[in-house]
């Protein structure tokens, strides 16, 4: 489960500069309310040292072939 996202930036010439290109990548896989979530208000929740809402984890059942190609590409 993820909560927030975060790095652990101490100089600017490393990943920081590459953040902003990857952001658009993710809000097309999670959508961008849960992008702000993760990028701005988590963060700013746990700063304030406030509740974050965690919803109930979603069960993923693999099929027996999903379960053999992940094996196999380990």
């Amino acid at each position: 489960m993820v909560h927030f996202f975060g790095s652990d930036v101490h100089r600017p010439n490393t990943i920081y500069p590459r953040i902003p290109k990857i952001l658009p990548k993710i809000e097309e896989i999670i959508g961008k309310e849960e992008l702000e979530k993760l990028t701005t208000v988590n963060p700013s929740l746990v700063l304030q040292n406030k509740r974050i809402e965690i919803k109930k984890p979603n069960n993923i059942e693999l099929t027996l072939k999903e379960k053999l190609i992940l094996k196999l590409k380990r």
